[in-house]
């Protein structure tokens, strides 16, 4: 099945049709004895839903495979691989908003040196068109996120590195 790219939801109809079974080969660049052993072996789909794929070992346990966009998995029919989101840099439109909040900070921070600007910030970009580029956790990791040390945005829809990698055994 080469060279042929499935979408998740052909990989989701599969699933849930049990045609296929799950066998994690690479965890976070970990592979073999380095995977826990409970997420080792042939693993059976128990449940398919909208962010995920339960699986089930032969002890019984149960673990989950969470997808929670299809931008991040590239399934070949043989291997399905699971992204973390990718980073990029900040668009012009974003770089015009942080610089429109490092004026307003810098006026603030004149008019008191002592304010702490936390909530203006963060009603600023709540109110703007990418409230993400707060540079505040959101704990959300299916959404953007700026992140101010990197100063790039983590963007769901480009993938970053690979962390998941499962061999796709056909009933």
């Amino acid at each position: 099945m080469k060279n042929k790219v499935f979408s998740l939801a052909e990989l989701r109809r599969e699933a849930k049709g049990q045609k296929i079974k799950f066998e994690m080969i690479e965890r976070y660049g970990k592979t073999g004895e380095a995977i826990p052993e409970r997420l080792r072996g042939i693993r059976e789909v128990s449940e398919v839903n909208t962010v995920g794929i339960k699986l089930v070992n032969q002890s019984g346990a149960i673990s989950e495979l969470s997808i929670p966009r299809a931008s991040l998995i590239n399934y070949d029919g043989d291997y399905l691989k699971v992204y973390s989101p990718g980073l990029r840099e900040p668009t012009d439109a974003e770089k015009k908003l942080l610089s429109e909040w490092e004026a307003i900070q810098k006026a603030k921070e004149k008019q008191n040196p002592y304010m702490n600007t936390y909530w203006a910030k963060y009603d600023f970009f709540r109110n703007s068109a990418f409230p993400y580029m707060s540079g505040l956790h959101t704990g959300s990791r299916s959404k953007k996120e700026y992140i101010p040390s990197e100063g790039k945005v983590r963007d769901p829809n480009i993938k970053g590195t690979c962390i998941l990698i499962y061999k796709v055994h056909h009933v």
